[in-house]
């Protein structure tokens, strides 16, 4: 059973069994996958004829707070497009801290999902440095293919960066921008 974009259950309990939390997928337990904030509950074998039921509790008052989960899921497909980018325009370069922090929120709720409190809480702060980031990177990428090219070898320690390699970069870094925009636009129209 999959219940998409929530809180983590405090428990889970199958005809009146405790399930243990499981990392691994398939296993006879409950997990959370964090990127999607999706809870996944494995009841252990039996016949298809046989009825189950599943109580799954969660601390009083986290399912009235359900908006304050709102957009995480794409915010994270986002942050994961803009480090790809990033990654396969310059395998070389290295992608600032916030944006790592932020992108890996989801992995560390899939790990410890009791911290998912802290975590949204903090997912602004981190996200919104990440998005500051890309935004440099654009605007830096948006200038003259020379300067680029110059501003790159040196941060690279590479004379051998040629312009095809900036050519590319400024394609990706455009992708990131039109990526941020759709964000921005869906941020917009979604009450």
């Amino acid at each position: 059973m999959r219940l998409p974009g929530d809180w983590p259950p405090e428990s889970v309990i199958v005809d009146g069994q405790r399930l243990d939390f499981v990392r691994e997928a398939g296993k006879p337990g409950w997990r959370y996958e964090g990127i999607t904030l999706t809870t996944v509950v494995t009841v252990p074998r039996r016949p298809v004829t046989s009825r189950v039921e599943i109580d799954i509790h969660r601390q009083r008052g986290l399912p009235a707070r359900r908006s304050e989960l709102d957009g995480f899921a794409g915010r994270m497909t986002r942050l994961r497009g803009a480090y790809d980018a990033h990654n396969s325009a310059w395998p070389v370069t290295w992608c600032p801290e916030s944006l790592i922090d932020a992108m890996q929120t989801g992995d560390r709720l899939s790990y410890h999902p009791d911290t998912i409190q802290a975590e949204i809480a903090r997912f602004p702060k981190v996200y919104g440095q990440a998005e500051d980031w890309i935004q440099d990177k654009i605007r830096a990428g948006t200038g003259s293919e020379k300067a680029l090219l110059e501003e790159l070898r040196e941060a690279q320690h590479d004379s051998k960066i040629t312009d095809e390699q900036v050519a590319y970069y400024q394609r990706m870094l455009r992708r990131a921008l039109i990526d941020r925009q759709d964000g921005d636009q869906m941020t917009r129209t979604t009450p």
